[in-house]
């Protein structure tokens, strides 16, 4: 170790530097920053109608519940309170990538119920976003789920 001086020290020190600074730039460039909605803006711009939406649905006094049933969700809506001219959109939303996001129309039944399945829905953390109206109020409601097939 005697023939370790400074000179070897600063060389050390700057291989280091810039080995370090070259696995920062591949991992950052192998990052996917691509925001997780491909809509963001415009949500954005729309969040006092979101914000007006989600303070009917607490305004309810039965409100729309997500029951597990085998291997479906059912979204169960209050038609005692609302009726059953029930329309809307269901959004499954993955906060990991946009590709796993899902879409439907809202289709409940006579019963007021909207069934969910499972079995293509790939793993992981989900919010579920149910945007309805019944014809005089528009109503939002948000779900947190995490799906384990």
């Amino acid at each position: 170790m005697k023939n370790f001086h400074w000179g070897h020290g600063i060389a050390l020190f700057y291989t280091t530097f810039a080995l370090t600074m070259i696995f920062a730039v591949i991992k950052s460039t192998s990052f996917d920053n691509s925001l997780v909605t491909k809509d963001y803006y415009a949500q954005d711009i729309a969040y006092q109608q979101t914000m007006d939406r989600l303070s009917h649905s607490r305004e309810l006094v039965r409100g729309v519940r997500v029951d597990k049933r085998e291997d479906q969700y059912v979204l169960v809506f209050p038609i005692q309170d609302v009726g059953d001219d029930i329309t809307g959109k269901v959004q499954l939303y993955s906060p990991v990538s946009s590709d796993r996001d899902l879409n439907w129309d809202l289709m409940a039944g006579e019963d007021g119920e909207q069934r969910i399945p499972l079995e293509k829905i790939p793993n992981g953390r989900y919010q579920l976003i149910v945007k309805w109206t019944d014809g005089k109020l528009q109503y939002q409601d948000e779900f947190p789920l995490y799906l384990q097939n």
